[in-house]
């Protein structure tokens, strides 16, 4: 599934989990996004992340730093994982899909 469609901060949340299962936390700076462990942000932020990790675990979290100010945002799992299916499912109502065809290749190794 093509996911240019998808905005790009579920694109990134996506991929977090693909590294950092549910534990990550996309840190935002600018326009570089990288996935962290809430211990590495350190200190207070570390530990607060640490705790809404444990409380609210239907949630990606992503720490915004802006004007040198940390921004906490939440998005509800499942709101990530609808805008996923409701592409997919655009795209095979479309025609972007394949549905029901074999796309195996024989590579003849």
């Amino acid at each position: 599934m093509p996911l240019d469609k998808l905005h790009g901060i579920y694109k990134a949340l996506l991929n977090s989990v693909d590294t950092h299962q549910a534990r990550g936390i996309l840190h935002v700076k600018g326009e570089a996004c990288v996935c962290k462990y809430a211990s590495e942000f350190g200190g207070e932020i570390a530990d607060k992340m640490e705790e809404l990790l444990e409380q609210n675990p239907t949630f990606f979290y992503v720490v915004e730093e802006k004007d040198q100010q940390l921004h906490v945002l939440a998005y509800p799992k499942d709101t990530v994982y609808r805008a996923v299916a409701s592409i997919a499912a655009t795209e095979v109502d479309s025609g972007g899909g394949k549905s029901g065809t074999d796309d195996t290749t024989d590579t003849g190794t």
